[in-house]
């Protein structure tokens, strides 16, 4: 499924992370089989770059906590709309926000 084609189209950045770095897509209604996997994983909850510049940081800080962290975790991004919905699962309140889990259960939060 091609990521909100909206918000790609608008900004490369967030793009890249599905095409050039492997991120996966998190919809709100299929979460729970991201989280299903076994291991690490990193929620990127992104927000409106134009409100939220940091989202943007977070589309150049992510691939290189990849590339220092080889194979360690899965990186799945929430798009605005999904972000919202599934926020409340977190508790975070600053955005956009990074959300770590182990085995499907959550280890932490941090703002960008």
């Amino acid at each position: 499924v091609q990521p909100g084609a909206d918000v790609l189209a608008s900004y490369p950045l967030i793009e890249q992370m599905f095409s050039r770095h492997g991120c996966t897509e998190v919809r709100a209604d299929d979460i729970d089989a991201f989280l299903a996997r076994p291991g690490h994983a990193l929620l990127v909850f992104t927000e409106d770059p134009i409100r939220f510049k940091e989202t943007l940081d977070l589309a150049v800080i992510v691939p290189q906590l990849q590339r220092a962290f080889p194979g360690r975790f899965a990186v799945g991004v929430l798009l605005p709309e999904a972000a919202r919905k599934v926020q409340p699962c977190y508790g975070f309140n600053r955005w956009p926000a990074l959300v770590m889990l182990r085995d499907g259960q959550y280890v932490g939060a941090g703002p960008a």
